[in-house]
């Protein structure tokens, strides 16, 4: 993905959800990924609102865990 179109956002958007602990990754791995993504963007750069997104899938999937260990 990254050598065909390095800042397309919708493809770094889908990247995103696959890397979330939802689906095959972790916080970490989502979280590296963002950062990586981000430290290459060009100035501007609508690929600044992954971590936007990524900030609400991580709290969702540790909501989700706390309830389902009784802590909510």
């Amino acid at each position: 993905m990254t050598a065909r179109d390095p800042h397309h956002l919708r493809a770094h958007e889908g990247a995103l959800q696959y890397w979330c602990a939802k689906w095959h990754g972790s916080h970490e791995l989502m979280h590296t990924f963002v950062d990586a993504a981000l430290a290459d963007a060009p100035a501007g750069s609508l690929l600044t609102t992954l971590r936007v997104r990524a900030t609400p899938a991580a709290r969702a999937v540790s909501m989700k865990a706390s309830m389902a260990a009784g802590w909510g």
